[in-house]
């Protein structure tokens, strides 16, 4: 009569027929699987089951022992997985590790609340919460979770998972670390973050304190993306500036090389103050000012300062400009200079021209090589011509000096005026020096010597 074998729980495992054993010759008919375990079980008057049944044994005392999963095991049988060093128990359907987390490449099969899973592709521990395997430790799995981190997966607007990690503060995402390219997002799990970039991610509504690194992208924007130019790694004490309203450059405020472009300070809606060497982006070119040398295009060696200065310049070279508005409409001039407010800003093409004084330098619209100064409004007081002529709007006044207590006539062309003790007008009362060193006053009407 064969034997009837049962699981602990009472269910059908199955026969063993009188004289065979299972592992060996069973013929049993009704087996679901054979054989039915990994042991040799033995029916009614087996006979040599001495050795087999001692091999039996030896086997439950090492749980199997080998670097093999055992064939045909039972629900909570154990194994000792030599290769790994580790004790593993049979759930019904795969080997799961009795002492901690089950190492593999991928995600365990059916697996039981509190399950521990080594992620070996990620190096990381896993749990199974019930629905999803989380990360254990300080990593919750759940991006909201209250000052914790948690390394989750996001979707980006086209429906891309992304692998991304979390910090939340008092139970709000604050900051998110990518390592994907640039990508787009309205994941309810990092609400506030529309746009997600390789590095640290700030939420936009938060703000950036204590030391930057010097990384050659460490600047990003939450909103626009800035493209930080990493031709060039930075070096201390550069900055990053703005080219444009989406890209910057790393550049050195001072000493070292250069910057790629002006500096506009403290830009309002009118314009700001440029820094620089003006839109030719000459290197021996000086710009201080809105707007200043702003339409260079081959000008050398010009110097602008004050708003407006030198706007229009072209290519004329050699110029200095002082003061707002200051050589404004000089274009291709060379050798200028106009110092004061809209000092020269009607010439245009002129060159070899001094203008000293606001609002002056009408005068010589088309002229060379003169010299104009002017007062505080424009009022042009003396003017010399490209041939040395002077001409001097007003009175002249000249030095005053007694009869008989007259200077030496030490330099040719010197004009004094000459008076009694009273001050009264004498014969010879305007003289000229007629030499250099020792010379004469000569009464400039009567042509004789005054003493």
């Amino acid at each position: 009569m064969a034997y009837t074998l049962t699981h602990t729980d009472g269910t059908f495992l199955g026969n063993i027929s009188d004289g065979q054993a299972d592992g060996i010759d069973n013929t049993a008919p009704g087996n679901p699987t054979y054989p039915l375990t990994n042991l040799v079980l033995f029916g009614r008057n087996y006979s040599s089951y001495g050795l087999p049944m001692n091999d039996n044994f030896v086997t439950l005392l090492e749980n199997s022992a080998s670097n093999t999963p055992p064939l045909h095991p039972l629900k909570g049988q154990l194994w000792w997985d030599k290769g790994n060093v580790a004790l593993n128990v049979y759930s019904g359907t795969s080997w799961n590790s009795a002492s901690g987390g089950t190492p593999s490449s991928t995600p365990l099969s059916n697996p039981r609340a509190g399950q521990l899973w080594w992620d070996t592709t990620n190096q990381l521990l896993k749990v199974w919460n019930g629905t999803v395997w989380t990360v254990t430790g300080s990593d919750s799995g759940n991006a909201n979770v209250s000052n914790q981190t948690a390394t989750i997966t996001v979707l980006d607007n086209l429906s891309n998972p992304h692998i991304v990690t979390t910090i939340a503060v008092n139970g709000s995402v604050t900051t998110v670390l990518s390592k994907d390219s640039v990508f787009l997002t309205s994941d309810s799990q990092i609400t506030g973050f529309g746009t997600i970039g390789p590095g640290i991610n700030i939420l936009p509504s938060s703000a950036y304190w204590g030391t930057l690194g010097s990384g050659a992208n460490s600047l990003k924007s939450a909103t626009t993306i800035v493209n930080v130019s990493s031709a060039t790694a930075p070096t201390a004490g550069q900055v990053l500036t703005a080219t444009s309203d989406i890209a910057a450059n790393w550049q050195t405020p001072s000493g070292g090389s250069p910057f790629a472009t002006d500096i506009i300070v403290n830009n309002p809606a009118g314009g700001g103050i440029t820094v620089g060497t003006g839109a030719g982006n000459d290197v021996y070119s000086v710009a201080v000012g809105n707007q200043t040398l702003s339409s260079d295009t081959l000008g050398t060696y010009n110097t602008a300062i004050g708003a407006w200065a030198l706007q229009i310049n072209t290519t004329g070279s050699q110029n200095i400009a002082l003061g707002s508005g200051a050589l404004l409409t000089n274009s291709t001039g060379n050798y200028n200079i106009g110092i004061g407010f809209n000092a020269g800003s009607s010439i245009t093409t002129e060159n070899y021209n001094v203008i000293l004084g606001g609002a002056s330098g009408t005068s010589i619209v088309g002229l060379n090589n003169h010299i104009i100064i002017a007062d505080g409004q424009g009022n042009e007081r003396i003017q010399v011509d490209n041939t040395g002529i002077i001409t001097m709007q007003g009175l002249v006044g000249l030095k005053s000096y007694l009869k008989g207590s007259l200077p030496s006539a030490t330099v040719v062309g010197q004009v004094i005026y000459v008076s009694d003790a009273t001050g009264a007008h004498v014969t010879g009362s305007m003289c000229f020096s007629n030499a250099t060193g020792t010379g004469n006053w000569i009464d400039v009407t009567t042509g004789n010597i005054v003493a």
